[in-house]
């Protein structure tokens, strides 16, 4: 029963994940599109087109760095771990996912203060006047992404991973 639901649970947030970057992706299109002829068609640019492109490019980042975890395919040095064996091997990958678990916890930590700060000020962009909190919030979202992809990866069984 646990392994099912690990296994439906890495398919379904690979599928969200990826539908949400794809999604993003047509947007940035669209946008883009939008305002090459707003400016060379009616002489009148979204002057806040960039910005608004370039927070949804981060954002993107950091979910497709959550995709990338749930898929396995950072990279990752297993010399060491391919050379011991089975049970040792196993045992270095996990503490090796346990370390990876806590850095992205402590950075994730930092960015909400960060996160907090920058609210409290009333930071906003420049041209779109976007709250500057917006764009920073996909650093500890990302982050929680990939710990959720390394901890469903290190419990999934081995037919329950997405394709690359």
């Amino acid at each position: 029963m646990r392994r099912s639901l690990i296994a439906f649970l890495i398919r379904w947030s690979d599928t969200a994940l990826s539908g949400l970057l794809a999604t993003a992706m047509l947007a940035l299109v669209a946008v883009n599109f939008g305002n090459v002829v707003a400016r060379y068609v009616f002489s009148a640019p979204w002057l806040a087109a960039d910005e608004a492109m370039t927070f949804t490019m981060v954002w993107g980042v950091f979910v497709g760095a959550g995709l990338v975890s749930l898929r396995g395919g950072h990279l990752a040095m297993d010399v060491v771990s391919g050379l011991l064996p089975r049970r040792a091997g196993a045992a270095l990958r996990v503490a090796g996912a346990v370390l990876l678990v806590v850095v992205l916890g402590v950075v994730a930590v930092h960015s909400v203060e960060f996160i907090d700060t920058i609210t409290m000020i009333g930071m906003t962009s420049m041209a779109a006047g976007i709250p500057m909190w917006v764009p920073h919030l996909a650093i500890p979202v990302g982050f929680a992404l990939m710990v959720a992809g390394t901890v469903l990866r290190l419990f999934a069984p081995e037919d329950a991973a997405p394709p690359p």
